[in-house]
């Protein structure tokens, strides 16, 4: 079973809160807010995973970003629409603005033959404009690629802690199949 973030944070301070009941000390008291504290960094470098996907161009099977949460064979399949396609996701980031880096992952691959360029854009949320991260070609294989943005990383991200990316795919010469992406998550540091 895997816990979400807000499980593992209540269930931790539910643990700390009981373990400072039993001992009643004041040194428990402190390693308590030590814990919960380390808890709290740990939290705001944990992966930031979808909670919404939009379709702006092509036919999308299942319609949950779910499916993007980890790499698990469990994946969003596109056929492109007049020769291309492309998808939004958002997801909420817990810690404060990113002073290191906004860094996207994702995994895809093409089930048949054929050529198809994909890139991933980031919404800045300083200009409210669409900047492109980074762009690859896709083949049967699976591949998993990252890229990273960090110059003024925090301007990807609102103040209410909110990420939103663009997936864009375009198809070069004769394609017969589909696009299977089977991850896509954020680092934010």
């Amino acid at each position: 079973m895997k816990l979400t973030t807000n499980q593992t944070m209540a269930s931790s301070i539910g643990s700390i809160a009981a373990i400072d009941r039993k001992a009643g000390g004041a040194t428990t008291r402190i390693a308590s807010l030590v814990a919960l504290a380390s808890l709290a960094c740990s939290l705001s470098a944990a992966p930031v995973y979808p909670a919404t996907l939009t379709f702006n161009n092509g036919l999308f099977v299942p319609n949950s970003p779910n499916v993007l949460h980890f790499r698990d064979n469990s994946f969003l399949v596109c056929v492109p629409i007049l020769n291309s396609f492309q998808y939004e996701v958002s997801g909420t980031h817990l810690g404060g603005p990113p002073t290191t880096h906004v860094q996207v992952t994702w995994t895809s691959s093409l089930n048949f033959g054929g050529s198809l360029a994909q890139s991933v854009e980031l919404f800045n949320f300083q200009t409210l404009t669409w900047e492109l991260l980074g762009s690859n070609s896709l083949n049967r294989a699976w591949e998993t690629r990252s890229f990273t943005e960090l110059t003024n990383p925090a301007r990807f991200v609102s103040p209410t802690g909110l990420l939103r990316a663009r997936v864009t795919g375009r198809v070069h010469g004769p394609f017969l199949g589909h696009v299977r992406t089977d991850e896509l998550v954020w680092d934010v540091q």
